[in-house]
This record gives C-alpha cells, sequence and structure tokens, in this order.
C-alpha cells in the first residue's frame, strides 16, 4: 500500500509542476566556471584561489608566501590609474601586504606600499628603490580609521607627468590617505614611463594574511594640466566672469565692464605671511581691476588694490585701506611703456605692519617695487583678526581685463633683515642666499637690520654683481649712535673690471686705500671687509668666484681708530646707489665673527687670537719668551698626511721667522723641523731639518729667493704619501703662484721610523730677535699611498686597493654607490667566518654594506649595513629575493638596531656560519678595547641551507649609501666554519585529515630530533612532487583517500618521509539524494519512498533533500527536485 502512494504522488507531483518556474538557491550550472586567478597571477606556493563566477580573489595562506606576480605588464607611457581591495584576515593582529610597482626589465627599480591593518586602525607607507638605494616617498603614517579591516587602495600617473597620487580609502568611500608626490629618481624613462611596469602582491613573515580582490587597471592619458596639479579652478562661478583652467592655471575675465565679484576659493589663514600673485592684461583701452582683500570676521575691512593700465601702454596700481573710512597705502603713480600685461605681487610677512607691491614684466624684468606702512592697516588692526578671502570686481564701466595664475601663497619672501626701501628689490638665489638689487638708479638707501657689536672684531663679507655694464655701488658702516661718522667701500665694476675706494668719513673724508682697477675680475666678485678689535686697520679683500684672491691690503688712516670708531657704538650697514651708476645686487651679505683659536690651538703666554673667520688665525706678541703653540689634535701620518697653513710676517721691515715642529708623541727626540723667515715683501727662505735623538740631518734648504709675488704671505704645503720614501714640500704666494716645490728622501726620515705614527704633535715656535706673525688656515688631512692591483677583488669606480705595510687594504674613495666583489668564491657547505675590520673617514652618519650572494643566482642574498656615526655603531641586515623583489624585514633584534657607542676606533665585523646549520652570526667588535659590541644570532625562512647557504660558491660584496662618506676595510679574511650534522630520524605530517573536493588546505611537519640538519624539504601528493619548504598548501580537485606526504633530506644524505591520508568527498548537489552525481526522477522517487515509509535517507540525504530549506523533507521537497532535475 505504501508503495502505491508513493507512487501516485510522484505522477500527481510531475503532472502538477509542468506549468510553473519554482526558485531554489543559486548552483553552478553545467558549462559556467569560476573565474581562475591562476588565469592573471602567478599564484605559486602559499596562495589560494577564492575567485567567485564574478570576481577575482586570492589570498595567501601563510606569511611566509613568496610573491604573486599579475601576468600583465603595465605601459606606464600611458598613464595608470590602478585600484585593489585589501582585507586583513584576522583584525585582532597586525597584518602587513606588500605591494610593488616594479620595472621588469630593471628590477631594482620599483615603488613598495606597505598597507597594514590592525582592528579598525590603518597604517600606510611608501618608499622607491633607487637602483638599491631608498627614497621615503610617503612617512609611515599610522592612526588612521576604517572599518572591519578592509580598505581600498590606488596608485595613479598622469601619462607624461613626474607625479604620482597615492590614496586609502575606506570600503564606503571615505578617504583616509591622500598624497602626491614627485621626485626626478622616477621621472620619464627612470621608471614611469617604462612599458614593462609589473605589479606584485607579497606578504611578510610574522604579519598575518589578508585577501585581495577588485584589481583594476586603466590607462590615465595627458589631460595638458601641469605635472603634479589636479584641474581645480580655485574661482567660485560667476555669471558675469568667464572662469577656466588653461594649462594648468586659473584664467578669469569678466564679460561685461560691470560684472559684479568673483570669490577665491581659498582664504589666507589668520596670521599667516602670503605673497598674491597674478598677471594682470587689460583687454580695452583702458581698463581697472579691483583686487581686493577682506576680513572674513568683517566684509567692510579691507584692502583695495586698482591695478589700471591705459590706451597708452602706461600703467597704475593703487593700494587703499578701508576701515570705515579710506586711507592710502601707495601707488607706483603712472609707469609709461609697460604695455598690456604685467605682473602684480603683493607680499606680507606675518607678524609685520608692512607690505611690498611689485610689478613685473611677463618675462620677469623688473619694473617697480615699493613698500608700505601698514599704519593703520596693520597686524593687530587687520592681518591677525581674522582668516582673509581674495575677491576680484570690476571698477565701474572701466573696460574688460583678464588676470592669469592668481596664487594665494606663493611662498612669501621675507626681506632677510634688510628694510627694503621702495626702490629695491630682493630674492634668494639658487644658493639660498638672499640678494637686494636697486630697481632704478638712484635707489636710495638700503639697511641691513644686523649690526656689528661693539668693539667686536668681524668681517663683513657679500658677492657684489654688476648688472648693468658699468656700476657703482656703496657698502656703508656707520656708528648707530652718530650717523655722521662711517667707514665707506665705493665698489665700481666696468665690463669685469673692478675698482674700489675705501673711506672714512667723521666730517671730512680720509682716504685709507683704492684698488686701482683690477682686470679680469669678472661682473661679479666677493668682497671682505675686516677688522680684528685692538688694531687700527681694516684689511680690504676681493675674492674671484673660483676663490682666487684678486686683491688683499691691510690698510689704515691716522683717523680711524679702534677708539675712536669701532668702540663707540655698534655699527649698522647699509647700501647705498651713487647717482645714475646702473644697477647692481648684493648678494648673501654676512657679519661674521672669527673662529675662536682656543678652539683649535693651545695658546700659551705670548700668543692671542688673530681671528679667522673660515679657520683660526694666531699671532705671537712677543718673540721673547713666548711659550710653544700646539696644534691640539694629534696627527695621524700612518695613512700620509698633508699639512697646509698660511704664514704671514707681521711687520715687513723686519726679518721674521717662524720654526715648525713635528714630533712623535711616544719619543719626542725624534721630530721633523722646519723654518721659514720673510725678509721685507720679496724675499724668503725655508729649511728643513731632522733630528733622530743622536744628531741632526739636513734635508733641505731653499736660500735666499726673491718674487714680486710674495707680500710676506705664504701658504706651506708639507706632504707625505703613506707608505713612501719621500717628503714633499711647496710655498706659494698669497695670489696663487706657486714659489717653489721641493721632494726630498731621507734615510733617516723614513715612514717606518717617522711618518708611520699615528700620533704626531705639531707645534710652532718663535724664534728670539726674529718678530712676530700670523698662523692661520691650518689644515691636516690624509695623503693615502697609490692603489695597487689586486687579484682579490673586482672593483668599480670610486674603490681602491693600497699597501697597509706588508698588506693591503680596500678603501672607498668617493660617495657613488658602486660596489667592489671578492673574487674568490666563498663554500657555504663547510660552513664559513668572513672577517675584517673597518674604519669610517668621517664622524657623519656612514654606511659600508654587504652582500652575500649565490653565484647561480645573484638575486638571492644576505645583505647587511654597519653604520658608523660620531663613534657609534649600528647593524643591519635583510634578505633579499630579486624574483619576486622581496626585502625580509630586519634580521636582528632591537638593539643591534640602535646605536652603540665604541671607543673611536675601527670596528671588526664577522659574519658566519657553521656547516650544517641554518643559522647565521653576525658580530661587530671594538678593534681598540676588545669588547665585543653585538652578537646576533638569527634564521631566515628564504636563506635556507638547500636554496642559499649549502652554496659552493658565494660570492661576498662590499658597497655604500649614495652620498655616504668613505671609509676603509682592513684585514679582510675568509675561515671555514666546520659543523657536525644530527640525522633525522621521523617525520610527521600535520594537518586535516578530511576535506570536501575544493577545499585548501595547509600542511606543516614535525621533525624529531628538533635539532635534526635538514638540507631539503620535498611535498608529494599521491606520490607526485608538489613543492618545498617547510609547508605545503594544496587545493582538492578530486574525491577519494590523497596521501601527502613530506620527505626530507638531512646532511648525513639520510631520507625520511611522513605521511598524511586525506579522505577527500564529493560535493553534492542540493536534491541529490542518491548520491550519485545527478538530480534526476530518481531522486523525486527516493524521497517519495522517505515520505511513504518504503525507504530510509542518511542526515547527508536528508539536507541534499530538504530543497526548500523549511526543515522538514515531503513531498513539496519531491516536487521541487522534480522541477530541478527530474522532468
Amino acid at each position: 500500500m505504501k508503495r502505491i502512494i508513493s507512487l501516485v504522488l510522484a505522477v500527481v507531483l510531475a503532472l502538477t509542476i509542468a506549468p510553473f518556474a519554482i526558485a531554489s538557491n543559486r548552483t553552478i550550472s553545467d558549462g559556467e566556471k569560476l573565474l581562475s586567478a591562476s588565469d592573471e597571477w602567478t599564484m605559486g606556493s602559499g596562495w589560494m584561489d577564492l575567485s567567485t563566477p564574478d570576481e577575482i580573489i586570492f589570498q595567501n595562506t601563510k606569511d611566509t608566501a613568496g610573491a604573486n606576480f599579475n601576468r600583465t605588464l603595465i605601459d606606464g607611457t600611458k598613464g595608470f590609474r590602478i585600484g585593489f581591495d585589501v582585507e586583513f584576515m584576522d583584525p585582532t593582529l597586525q597584518s602587513t601586504a606588500i605591494i610593488d610597482l616594479r620595472v621588469n626589465s630593471q628590477t631594482d627599480r620599483h615603488f613598495r606600499l606597505f598597507v597594514t591593518g590592525r582592528g579598525d586602525e590603518a597604517m600606510f607607507q611608501v618608499d622607491y628603490c633607487n637602483g638599491g638605494s631608498w627614497i621615503n616617498v610617503v612617512p609611515f603614517t599610522a592612526g588612521m580609521m576604517g572599518t572591519n579591516g578592509k580598505y581600498h587602495v590606488s596608485m595613479e600617473r598622469e601619462a607624461s607627468s613626474n607625479a604620482v597620487t597615492f590614496r586609502l580609502t575606506t570600503m564606503d568611500g571615505k578617504e583616509l590617505f591622500k598624497q602626491t608626490a614627485t621626485d626626478k629618481a622616477w621621472s620619464g624613462a627612470k621608471f614611469l614611463n617604462s612599458t614593462d611596469l609589473e605589479f606584485i602582491v607579497t606578504p611578510i613573515a610574522g604579519y598575518g594574511l589578508f585577501k585581495i580582490s577588485g584589481y583594476n587597471v586603466q590607462d590615465y592619458p595627458d589631460d595638458g594640466i601641469e605635472d603634479g596639479t589636479e584641474v581645480v579652478n580655485p574661482w567660485a562661478p560667476s555669471a558675469n566672469w568667464k572662469s577656466e583652467m588653461v594649462d594648468g592655471q586659473s584664467h578669469i575675465s569678466n564679460l561685461i565692464q560691470n560684472a559684479g565679484p568673483i570669490f577665491h576659493n581659498e582664504l589666507i589663514k589668520q596670521g599667516e605671511s602670503f605673497r598674491i600673485s597674478f598677471l594682470y592684461t587689460g583687454l580695452s583701452e583702458y581698463t581697472t581691476a579691483d583686487v581686493t582683500l577682506r576680513l572674513m570676521a568683517n566684509h567692510g575691512v579691507y584692502i583695495r588694490m586698482l591695478v589700471t593700465k591705459n590706451a597708452q601702454g602706461q600703467a597704475i596700481v593703487d593700494v587703499n585701506y578701508h576701515n570705515g573710512s579710506w586711507h592710502q597705502l601707495g601707488s607706483t603713480g603712472w609707469i609709461p611703456d609697460v604695455g598690456d600685461s604685467y605682473r602684480v605681487t603683493l607680499e606680507h610677512v606675518a607678524g609685520t605692519d608692512t607690505m611690498r607691491l611689485i610689478l613685473t614684466k611677463p618675462d620677469g624684468a623688473m619694473i617697480t617695487a615699493i613698500n608700505m606702512s601698514g599704519n593703520p592697516c596693520t597686524h593687530d588692526a587687520f592681518f591677525n583678526i581674522s582668516d582673509i578671502q581674495a575677491l576680484v570686481t570690476t571698477a565701474g564701466d572701466y573696460g574688460l581685463f583678464a588676470i592669469d595664475g592668481f596664487t594665494l601663497y606663493g611662498d612669501a619672501v621675507e626681506a632677510a633683515n634688510w628694510t627694503m626701501g621702495p626702490n629695491w628689490t630682493g630674492y634668494y638665489d639658487d644658493n639660498g642666499e638672499y640678494v637686494v638689487q636697486n630697481v632704478i638708479q638712484n635707489a636710495g638707501p638700503n639697511f641691513y637690520g644686523n649690526h656689528i657689536g661693539q668693539g667686536k672684531s668681524f668681517r663683513l663679507s657679500f658677492l657684489y654683481t654688476g648688472i648693468s655694464d658699468y656700476t657703482t655701488g656703496d657698502i656703508v658702516m656707520r656708528l648707530n649712535a652718530n650717523h655722521g661718522v662711517y667707514l665707506q667701500a665705493r665698489t665700481t665694476q666696468n665690463n669685469g673690471t673692478a675698482l674700489i675706494d675705501l673711506d672714512f668719513h667723521n666730517g671730512s673724508w680720509h682716504r685709507l686705500t683704492t684698488t686701482g682697477w683690477i682686470p679680469d675680475v669678472g661682473k661679479s666678485y666677493y668682497v671682505h671687509i675686516d677688522h680684528m678689535t685692538g688694531t687700527d686697520t681694516v684689511t680690504l679683500t676681493i675674492e674671484k668666484l673660483d676663490g682666487t684672491i684678486a686683491y688683499c691690503q691691510e690698510v689704515s688712516t691716522p683717523a680711524l681708530t679702534d677708539a675712536g670708531f669701532f668702540q663707540v657704538s655698534d655699527i649698522e650697514p647699509l647700501v647705498n646707489t651713487v647717482g645714475d651708476y646702473g644697477i647692481f645686487s648684493i648678494g648673501g651679505l654676512k657679519i661674521l665673527e672669527p673662529i675662536a683659536a682656543a678652539d683649535q690651538w693651545e695658546m700659551g703666554n705670548g700668543w692671542t687670537d688673530a681671528g679667522g673667520y673660515e679657520n683660526s688665525a694666531v699671532t705671537n706678541t712677543t718673540d721673547t719668551g713666548a711659550a710653544p703653540l700646539f696644534w691640539k689634535e694629534s696627527i695621524d701620518a700612518s695613512a700620509g698626511v698633508i699639512i697646509d697653513f698660511d704664514f704671514e710676517a707681521k711687520v715687513e721691515a723686519m726679518q721674521t721667522t717662524a720654526e715648525l715642529v713635528l714630533r712623535r708623541t711616544d719619543n719626542h727626540a725624534k721630530y721633523m723641523r722646519m723654518v721659514i723667515t720673510a725678509r721685507g715683501p720679496r724675499e724668503y727662505i725655508v729649511e728643513t731639518s731632522y733630528f733622530d735623538g743622536a744628531g741632526w740631518t739636513a734635508l733641505d734648504s731653499t736660500g735666499w729667493l726673491a718674487d714680486d709675488a710674495t707680500s710676506g704671505k705664504y701658504n706651506v704645503h708639507i706632504a707625505h704619501q703613506a707608505n713612501s720614501s719621500s717628503t714633499t714640500l711647496i710655498l706659494t704666494a698669497e695670489n696663487g703662484k706657486e714659489l717653489y716645490r721641493k721632494t726630498f728622501e731621507s734615510a733617516v726620515l723614513t715612514d717606518k721610523e717617522f711618518w708611520s705614527a699615528s700620533d704626531l704633535q705639531l707645534l710652532f715656535n718663535p724664534i728670539p730677535g726674529y718678530g712676530c706673525f700670523t698662523i692661520s688656515n691650518m689644515q691636516v688631512r690624509e695623503f693615502p699611498a697609490e692603489p695597487v692591483d689586486s687579484d682579490l677583488w673586482e672593483m668599480n669606480s670610486g674603490w681602491a686597493v693600497y699597501p697597509d705595510g706588508d698588506d693591503t687594504y680596500l678603501a672607498k674613495t668617493d660617495k657613488a654607490q658602486t660596489e667592489a666583489h671578492y673574487t674568490q668564491h666563498i663554500n657555504g657547505k663547510d660552513g664559513f667566518k668572513v672577517k675584517f675590520d673597518v674604519s669610517f673617514d668621517s664622524l657623519s652618519t656612514s654606511v659600508c654594506y654587504w652582500k652575500l650572494r649565490t653565484a647561480t643566482s645573484p638575486e638571492l642574498y644576505l645583505f647587511g649595513r654597519v653604520k658608523g656615526d660620531h663613534n657609534q655603531t649600528m647593524l643591519e641586515a635583510q634578505s633579499y629575493i630579486a624574483e619576486s623583489d622581496t626585502w625580509s624585514t630586519s634580521l636582528l633584534s632591537a638593539k643591534a638596531n640602535s646605536w652603540t657607542a665604541n671607543s673611536g676606533g675601527m670596528v671588526t665585523v664577522i659574519v658566519a656560519r657553521q656547516a650544517f646549520s641554518n643559522e647565521m652570526h653576525y658580530i661587530a667588535i671594538d678593534k681598540d678595547t676588545g669588547v665585543e659590541l653585538f652578537h646576533e644570532v638569527f634564521t631566515s625562512p628564504v636563506l635556507t641551507a638547500d636554496k642559499y647557504l649549502d652554496c659552493e660558491e658565494l660570492i661576498w660584496t662590499f658597497g655604500t649609501d649614495e652620498g655616504s662618506p668613505t671609509f676603509k676595510i682592513r684585514n679582510f679574511t675568509v675561515e671555514t666554519w666546520p659543523g657536525e650534522a644530527t640525522p633525522a630520524e621521523t617525520v610527521t605530517v600535520i594537518g586535516q585529515e578530511h576535506a570536501f573536493v575544493g577545499d585548501s588546505l595547509s600542511f606543516t611537519a614535525t621533525i624529531a630530533p628538533e635539532n635534526a640538519n635538514i638540507k631539503s624539504y620535498e611535498w608529494l601528493v599521491d606520490g607526485i612532487i608538489v613543492g618545498s619548504g617547510k609547508t605545503l598548501a594544496w587545493k582538492f580537485v578530486q574525491a577519494g583517500t590523497v596521501q601527502v606526504s613530506l620527505k626530507v633530506t638531512d646532511y648525513s644524505g639520510n631520507t625520511v618521509i611522513g605521511t598524511l591520508n586525506v579522505e577527500v568527498e564529493p560535493v553534492y548537489e542540493m536534491g541529490d539524494v542518491d548520491l550519485n552525481g545527478v538530480v534526476d526522477q530518481a531522486d523525486a522517487q527516493l524521497l517519495c519512498d522517505y515520505v511513504a515509509g518504503c525507504a530510509q535517507l542518511t542526515e547527508k540525504q536528508l539536507g541534499l533533500a530538504d530543497l526548500n530549506g523549511d526543515g522538514v523533507c515531503n513531498s513539496v521537497d519531491a516536487w521541487l527536485i522534480l522541477a530541478q532535475g527530474g522532468k
């Protein structure tokens, strides 16, 4: 009976279902397939495909997964807009995705984005790798709040632009971060115009899992706007105005005469400096524009500029202030021959009560400039009240005009301590020096705000440039207490010939000196005016741009005394024009005070500070009873040494002698002695000898020589090259003429006996009865030996090998980023210890980096830095895989990545690996004290034994970061470091033992004993090799029992295998009650049998039979099954 009921139900079901379309949960139909991430991405080990029919999605299954490359290269010449979504899988952890955009054919040039999520907080950073050196593009930015750990990231670059824009937004469109960056490092052909840009996604070991979706790339053609700017019109729309962007600049013009106002969208911030600048063009014969700056807090208080041009090409700008009544601040008056267009600039410096109005021609040529007193438009009454709004309006029926390139903040120029009279202008030159220039010939004075201190020694220094062919300007130094008393340097330039008249005025004129016409000085030259307190003299110097001294004279006049002028009060400098004698500029005016001689010299009785400005200067005040003068720094001559100084006899009429002694600190009885004597302005003699503790040896004597080029002042140059048996002496006149040169060798003054000392002491002695002299500009520097050939190093430019006694040392000789390669391969399999001493030539931050890479795959290497900074040391280490352009995070502890003080000498560095070990040792030892500064032991998941450490041809490389100071490498050695291998005994594969078709699972393993030295890992699925490394991610594609195995090989050559059987079940479609893989009438009939009590179903079958999901399997479900597949 039950069977009959079942059949009736089935027939009724078949008859009644035909006219209806019954919906059910969507399933994949025959022929329809999921999108596959592997179609567009390389999807190496450690990545899982989660794609849907509508979108490609993928996720890393481990944080040590390799790089995932997009298979389609990007043509940078077309511009690009790249976007993607990143979702961090565990919001409780800090997870990071690395995104690289690099040149496929030049893998050391790429942008690198660090996108980090932690809960609802986002972090972002962008760097650029420029051929090995890194540029920080976007500093680490943290604390941005997102939603649920999912973000949209984009980077875009318009074709032909050097600007790249980076954005981070939430999934609902909230912008968390945006920054646009430009740099010549990635401009044009260097990176952005590459046609083979590739997009890479990489995790960081220890920084979690993430999912990537929505990857999209679009072209971004050039829209004609200037690099790095956006198409944003700063003017609010207005009915009677034309407003548009033209070539990246704003353009507005009134369409009718009484057009009303048009408002600028940006505000000048309360109390800030500003520069407003725009190009004004009159479109009618007579036109006036009204440019107004009004307080946001009170629109009735404002500054109005009326900018006018007439039919004759004349221009006038009037500036007025309105606060209920009108106040004129300034007017240029009518200026002829300006033309239809001119640029107007209005500047204000924060905290002041003044403004500056500048008119220039479109090509930048100066028209005029005026300074305007603010009263009553002051800092407190106007500029610091509120934000300020700019607007442009028409001035009645005064024609049509255009305003182009209106800028509100153009780096407000501060006058750099100059009062800037109305006929003066100023600007910063390419060296950052402030330059003042007269706009008209009779410009009047321009006062310098810094004064020369009362009674102080000083140097007044400036660059004089003749703008006109013939120019004359006065540099005046006047008493603050009496402006009628002053020192004046009248400076004239005539087509490259210079003349300076130096005069003193105290009611009448007193000439100190005239230089006469000096040829071939050029239109620009430096002028220095020096005075030493306690003296009645002034020194005038003219210096060419190449550093050559064209004139230098110490001068005086009886009327000018220290007590009567320099000690009276502060002295105020100013610049003034002289009649109609052209246009000139004064650049970089400075008041310098002498460098304290006591910082460099130990001055005993009889010595005084002579006031050097770039280096110290000292003078003996007596030639009888004066103590020796000691140079404070000991001199390391072992690396070669050059000693330079200037000697000047103080009284030309006398015969003046100075004795220089250079002696060993450990044995004062061994010293070299040089005696220099000047007699009058022309004659001189230099004698050199050596005392070895037993007797004197004469080395050289010039005999009495005479030369018109001398003036009693000489430069002395003593040079000994490292590892050389000779010494060179050079004597040069003040004007640069070489007077004498001699290189001599001696059996007693040898490198071994004297010059190898690392702590020579230098001192000067006066000779009783032989006058006073000045020693200045003392410089001591190294003079290394000539480089030698070496078979051990393959060197690029900037590297050399020098002799070092019986050994050699490797030296970095410039600041360029180049490398030197050790030519002997290092056998990693046998273990190794690389040891060397590094010494930096500068106290400032210096970097020596090293690489240890495989010969067969140079893209895989260990990279380390040794940094020095003011007798401190820091170590760094990372691993690098060029195939995926992946850098590891630091492999060292925080201690090694922080500065640690050393004794100031060399640092011994050791990089070592014991055979059979995956551990690396990185050690730094203070060479002088033997104290161990660091001993770091680390491992890298990338640089394992089988892939890297057991390579028998490892290559060692030294290099330096671009711009880093030079350094030396000594005592470089490589030794083997043997070890004893521990064999593996068992392998246990760990993972799930049950899966469904389509599941992706991860497997790991434990190896016993734990200290077993494993050389290689090999994963197999059903006997087929599918991967290497310590973990495996695998996607099951068919049902059945699948055997997952790990085979390890240890250093003894033994192999051990561990296996795990995984039962993989098929995934059944809803309605497949009989579990045969097909939904048909038989499934409906089986369900009818169950309903009638004629059949039993398992839990799985009941779940597949409940098509409407109501928890009950009945005839309705049978109807649905029949409708789906059993018609």
